[in-house]
């Protein structure tokens, strides 16, 4: 059977299954600490990292060369809630990479490591390259870029869009959205998991942990965590028992990985298309974000879900869905996001459409609250972003600083040519 790639998709709108409280976004609650204007950078579509000053760091995807290759840079906090915001580097779309598209993560030492979606040199398969995973250094005339893995589109994967994690041996470990020994999904591969090992002498060495059939999952758009024990977790956007994609565990065993579907999502009530990386819980259960699914009363693929996975005996999971987006002005859709929690136990996230009848009548997103009561969790919109100055189509994870607030990323909107910001939230 083929399993044809979904496309992220801003359609909303449909029935929520819990209860819904609307507030008014006050504009004091977010502020648009950068505005992307072009050259350098445009469109970040990941979220951030911070150091321990508080620093920020991203990618954007577009902008840089003249083709638009993407770049990486530094948002430096300033006296008085300033920011400065410096470019690390500027890709060059050949060897180098280009479109970095995933976040990036830092290393004990201060390196930062990512993905770049193409890029890396031609070949027979990838025109422009098939991506790449890159390291930067920073030294005293500022930061040095490597490429430590160029992906050639074979059983060895091709187009990485998310962030890597490393283990406790400093191993990287990833998703390629396509490549893979199987040819189910449109001839391209339907996507593997794979890691990166340092070798003693320099370099590092790539092997493949899992390539994805279609059946048991296509197209794994987003990174991976660890539990405490050493096993990874992560979904595809597609594949499956009903091709609306899975959720899945990777366990060591004897020098290989095995891996298990936990959940099949059908694409109807019980949401379709994950895109975001997952989050535990103090007690080991799962949470994260389906793209469509959910009741497809106003959107034709449904406007998404919030989602929990339960570790019941005999190592079987249950899903339940927290919260069904309806999308328009009352609600958000289309999750693209992880959700984080704050310490008492709420969720936290962003919806990349609706909330409003901007944005084409799309709706520009919202900045979401998921609170658990008597069995149950309300949401609670906290902030309508309405497509101007303030940013359009929140896609990256959020992440908390020490003082409470939350900082994000849009695609879109800001001043001039509507190229995207980064926005601080504070709850």
């Amino acid at each position: 059977m083929k399993y044809p790639r979904l496309t992220k998709t801003a359609t909303f709108a449909f029935l929520m299954a819990l209860t819904f409280v609307a507030t008014t976004s006050g504009a004091a609650q977010e502020k648009a600490i950068h505005t992307f204007k072009g050259n350098p950078g445009m469109s970040p579509h990941a979220g951030l990292v911070a150091d321990a000053a508080g620093n920020l760091y991203g990618t954007t995807r577009y902008g840089g060369c003249e083709d638009g290759c993407g770049l990486v840079f530094e948002l430096e906090r300033g006296s008085g809630g300033s920011w400065t915001y410096h470019v690390l580097h500027v890709f060059k779309g050949g060897k180098d990479g280009s479109e970095a598209n995933g976040g990036i993560i830092f290393d004990a030492s201060g390196n930062l490591y990512g993905t770049t979606v193409s890029g890396g040199g031609k070949n027979s398969l990838c025109y422009h390259g098939c991506g790449t995973v890159f390291e930067l250094s920073p030294s005293s005339g500022g930061w040095t870029e490597s490429v430590i893995y160029r992906f050639q589109a074979g059983t060895d994967g091709d187009a990485p869009e998310s962030a890597l994690v490393f283990d406790q041996s400093g191993n990287l470990y990833g998703t390629a959205l396509f490549g893979g020994s199987s040819d189910n999904c449109d001839d391209f591969g339907c996507g593997v998991v794979f890691e990166l090992s340092p070798k003693s002498g320099g370099g590092w060495t790539e092997s493949v942990l899992h390539a994805f059939s279609g059946a048991d999952g296509a197209y794994p758009w987003a990174g991976l965590i660890f539990d405490a024990t050493g096993n990874l977790f992560g979904t595809t956007e597609n594949g499956g028992a009903s091709g609306g994609g899975v959720v899945f565990e990777l366990s060591p065993a004897g020098g290989k990985w095995n891996q298990k579907v936990l959940y099949n999502f059908t694409g109807g009530g019980d949401g379709g298309s994950p895109t975001a990386k997952l989050t535990f819980d103090a007690t080991g259960n799962l949470y994260g974000t389906t793209e469509e699914g959910g009741d497809s009363s106003q959107c034709s693929d449904g406007c998404g879900t919030v989602f929990k996975l339960k570790l019941g005996s005999g190592g079987n999971w249950t899903e339940s869905v927290l919260h069904t987006f309806s999308g328009g002005s009352g609600d958000g859709a289309n999750p693209m996001a992880d959700v984080v929690f704050d310490t008492e136990g709420n969720l936290y996230g962003v919806a990349s459409s609706g909330g409003s009848a901007n944005c084409n009548g799309g709706g520009c997103g919202v900045v979401f609250e998921l609170s658990p009561k008597s069995g149950s969790w309300t949401e609670t919109i906290l902030y309508v972003f309405a497509g101007a100055s303030d940013g359009r189509l929140p896609a990256g994870d959020l992440i908390w600083d020490a003082a409470g607030n939350l900082y994000g990323t849009t695609i879109y909107g800001g001043t001039l040519h509507q190229l995207g910001v980064v926005f601080r939230f504070t709850p």
